[in-house]
């Protein structure tokens, strides 16, 4: 498949969002299933806790908005053994089905859906695939039929302040808060410490790097740490350092059947999924305690999960919205997945250390879901150009920057050379190994990442795309843009080769760097500071992990004084 570079799909931020709501109340009460036609809006909540909050807030703020009935389905299974009263202090009627007791009455509901789970052949629309809200509302009030809701994330479309005012309307059972803040105060966790969730079982090849985890928090023992995860041989381990906190569990996820964690299972409904996991009442509770501690702490990209996500939400729904930055801090929390925080080498605080300018603005390439943004936005980015030439990322990080003054996406493959065909090898986590470049020494070193598909992209050079993007009436934006951040698995020299004229602008450059050969023709880190230093760049940090890949910032010579 031959793909050519989409100059069309261009997007900045909204416009100014509009007022938040009255916060509703919220708590649980069983009830059996109404009889069919009612004109409502079924809230089908499924999965583990995380995705079952999103389809929730989803469910209450179109029901609202669209003046609809809504029926929330929160069925007990072994992806989420606890009962929705034994969650939420909510008055909301709940009822407990299988998603398989729908099948006899599929024709009578319209579906807004990711996918259809049980192959029933329906018609559905995707709720995350809407750019404005306007579009989903009239499309939840089009037809004559009960609207079947089931999505694990919230439309981007929704206006940031109606999730955040959903999110604190919800109120999770006092005596699971109580559990959490008593944690905080007996670990003295008031002040800042760094969150990880280090989720295993069923995630596979995308579960978290404990080992390299665990070796990066016991170098840094002047930060305070709280570490949850899945797995109790990993809390185990990280609980004998001394500046980590775990929370003592009562019960952790078990496997459904015998086997490995990873074996093709299926579930209450008859679906089959490679996830062999069986969350029990105890151990759902247990977890959404976790999801509180981290929601107070300064959240480190682990994964994509939606438990990390929560945190998020939660975290800043809980902001005084009167003292926050509104924009920012609601962006990040209704359409960023995780924060991100560089700990192996922290941007930011080496250059206000060293006495220099603040960074004013972000030219990144390879960004992915967008998984840095708040850590820029913290840091006071206002201005930024954010490329990922992947569609899936790219449309997720299209949908946070249409949320953010100043932020511009745009999808593009960017190289050396301009108009040439190249085989894109598209990694299994997330896509975050994907390289223009054939994995090498990568399937070894990291051997839970697999390259099980190829793409057709035609390449741009960067200075193509900056002209373009400036062209398009976004120079005031660009003009701004001082910083190149990269990481896009060993194609930086190629692309800072076709980007003289951009990196005329740039001051520092935060790049992914490796040793070895990871990649096929990966340029090696020697060839990247050489070529640096004739373009009038000198290397300041640099920092290698135990897999040969690292992050490095390099300074305009001049700035120092070279």
């Amino acid at each position: 498949m031959k793909i050519s570079l989409p100059w069309g799909r261009l997007f900045r931020s909204a416009d100014a969002m509009p007022a938040e709501p009255s916060a509703a109340s919220a708590s649980s009460v069983a009830a059996p299933a109404p009889a069919i036609p009612v004109r409502r809006l079924v809230c089908y909540c499924d999965g583990g806790f995380g995705n079952r909050f999103n389809a929730l807030v989803t469910g209450l703020i179109l029901a609202r908005r669209a003046d609809l009935p809504l029926e929330v389905v929160w069925p007990v299974n072994n992806w989420c053994g606890a009962r929705f009263g034994e969650l939420f202090d909510s008055p909301l009627t709940v009822i407990e089905r299988e998603l398989a007791s729908f099948v006899a009455e599929k024709g009578e509901y319209q579906y807004l859906m990711t996918e259809d789970h049980l192959q029933q052949g329906v018609s559905f629309r995707s709720p995350l695939g809407f750019e404005q809200e306007s579009e989903l509302l009239a499309c939840v009030s089009g037809d004559d039929k009960p609207v079947f809701l089931y999505t694990p994330l919230i439309p981007a479309c929704l206006p940031p302040d109606e999730v955040l005012a959903q999110v604190r309307a919800l109120q999770i059972r006092p005596e699971i808060q109580r559990r959490a803040e008593a944690f905080l105060v007996a670990k003295g966790l008031q002040g800042e410490f760094f969150g990880l969730q280090i989720r295993k079982t069923d995630f596979g090849a995308n579960a978290a790097d404990d080992e390299n985890l665990f070796n990066l928090v016991k170098s840094l023992p002047d930060r305070r740490f709280f570490v949850c995860s899945d797995d109790a041989g990993v809390e185990q381990r990280f609980a004998s350092l001394a500046n980590v906190a775990v929370h003592a569990k009562q019960a952790y996820v078990e496997k459904l059947n015998p086997g490995d964690w990873m074996d093709p299972t299926q579930d209450c409904s008859g679906r089959i999924y490679h996830g062999n996991i069986n969350r029990s009442a105890a151990s759902v509770i247990d977890a959404v305690v976790d999801l509180l501690i981290l929601s107070h702490s300064k959240v480190v990209r682990t994964s994509g999960s939606t438990f990390l996500s929560t945190a998020l939400l939660l975290q800043v729904a809980r902001t005084d919205v009167a003292t926050a930055p509104v924009v920012p801090q609601a962006a990040a929390a209704s359409v960023v997945p995780v924060q991100a925080y560089k700990m192996s080498l922290p941007l930011f605080d080496t250059i206000r250390a060293l006495g220099l300018p603040a960074p004013a603005g972000i030219l990144q390439v390879g960004a992915s879901y967008g998984q840095e943004m708040q850590y820029f936005l913290e840091n006071g980015i206002r201005a930024g150009l954010f490329i990922e030439p992947l569609a899936e990322p790219f449309a997720h990080l299209a949908s946070v920057c249409r949320q953010i003054p100043g932020y511009i996406a745009m999808q593009a493959l960017c190289a050396d050379t301009s108009g040439q065909t190249h085989t894109f090898h598209v990694a299994s986590n997330g896509g975050m190994s994907s390289s223009i470049l054939k994995p090498a020494q990568h399937l070894q070193v990291f051997d839970y990442v697999k390259f099980p598909d190829t793409v057709e992209l035609v390449s741009h050079t960067l200075d193509e795309v900056m002209k373009f993007v400036r062209e398009s009436g976004h120079g005031e934006t660009l003009d701004k843009l001082d910083t190149l951040y990269m990481d896009t698995q060993g194609a930086e020299l190629r692309i800072m080769v076709g980007a003289p004229h951009t990196l005329r602008q740039i001051n520092y450059i935060f790049t992914e760097v490796m040793r070895g050969e990871l990649y096929e023709k990966q340029a090696s880190f020697q060839s990247v500071c050489a070529w640096l230093d004739v373009m009038g760049f000198t290397l300041n940090n640099v920092y290698f992990g135990p897999g040969h890949t690292g992050d490095a910032l390099f300074i305009r010579k001049s700035l120092l004084g070279l």
